[in-house]
């Protein structure tokens, strides 16, 4: 692909139309007049989605040529979307799961009994979705898609990123560093 963006701290936005040789800033094509930061880009059926503070959820309007926001009923920061068609799952600050069955227009939320942030989430080879903590908390959404389930953990050590390998071993990072692992 060669069409890709970078975002961060205090609303910076880039875009690359050349697999990464040249950046350019993308900020006046973004719904984000505070400057608010940008946490996480993440793509649902090939429509990207940025993650950002203060409930700050923006989507891409493929017609307005620009990342439009969202309406969510949450005010804390967002760590990270996923979902398929349109389900969509948002992420964030002390244990905070949104649920959208309606690519957006309506939300509900997901009760994680957490306290802990949720800092990641991943897909596993039977197409179920994953939630990770930065306490070590491993969550995974429930068929229906209303609740979630806490799956045992021998070791609960922080968790900043997660995906799945081909053998649908848990692959976990973390500021321990790396580790694998199978779930039950």
């Amino acid at each position: 692909a060669r069409l890709a963006y970078g975002a961060g701290v205090s609303g910076l936005i880039l875009r690359t139309d050349d697999g990464g040789q040249h950046w350019r800033p993308f900020g006046e094509r973004t719904d984000n007049p505070q400057g608010l930061h940008l946490n996480a880009i993440g793509a649902v059926d090939g429509v990207p989605y940025i993650a950002g503070e203060q409930g700050l959820l923006l989507r891409w309007n493929a017609e307005q040529q620009r990342f439009v926001a969202l309406q969510i009923p949450y005010a804390g920061s967002l760590f990270g979307v996923i979902g398929l068609g349109d389900e969509l799952l948002v992420y964030g600050l002390r244990g905070h799961i949104l649920r959208s069955a309606d690519g957006g227009a309506s939300w509900s939320t997901l009760d994680s009994g957490l306290q802990s942030s949720i800092t990641a989430a991943a897909w596993d080879g039977a197409r179920r979705i994953h939630l990770f903590s930065q306490a070590g908390h491993v969550l995974r959404l429930l068929p229906q898609g209303r609740s979630l389930e806490v799956l045992p953990q021998s070791v609960m050590v922080p968790i900043a990123g997660a995906d799945f390998a081909a053998d649908d071993s848990l692959v976990l990072v973390g500021n321990r560093g790396a580790r694998s692992q199978r779930l039950p």
